[in-house]
Parts: structure tokens; sequence; C-alpha cells
């Protein structure tokens, strides 16, 4: 995607402020890939794992509940 970017940029002369929006993506994100593509890493990683889901999810409430809680 920085590709295009900058391809763009040279053929219309237009900032990445300006084309970022245009193309639908977060300047945020474009900001964080550049970064990385900078350091020499991958662009975009793959996600980690799935988070699992809690066996009995009614036994944390309950001992949340019990703890001591007071005004602060």
């Amino acid at each position: 995607m920085i590709e295009i970017l900058q391809s763009l940029n040279g053929k219309t002369g237009r900032s990445f402020r300006r084309l970022i929006p245009v193309l639908g993506l977060a300047r945020s994100s474009v900001m964080r890939w550049s970064g990385r593509l900078r350091r020499g890493r991958v662009a975009v990683r793959k996600r980690g794992p799935a988070k699992a889901r809690l066996q009995n999810p009614q036994a944390l409430e309950t001992a949340i509940v019990v703890l001591p809680h007071r005004a602060h």
C-alpha cells in the first residue's frame, strides 16, 4: 500500500495526507506501516491466536463480587 501511495504521490503531486482519505485508509495505519517498513520489518503482520473462552465465567464473576470493595 505504501508503494501505491508513493506512486500516486509521484504521478499526481498530492501529499500522503490528501491521498490517504481518498483511498479509504486510516492515517494511523499508514504511518504504522511506513514505520515498520523503515525499520526493515513486514508492513502488515498476521493476527495472533484467538482469545480462549473462559470455561466457567460465573466462577470469575463470583470471585470478583467476593473481593473486598471499599469507597475510593
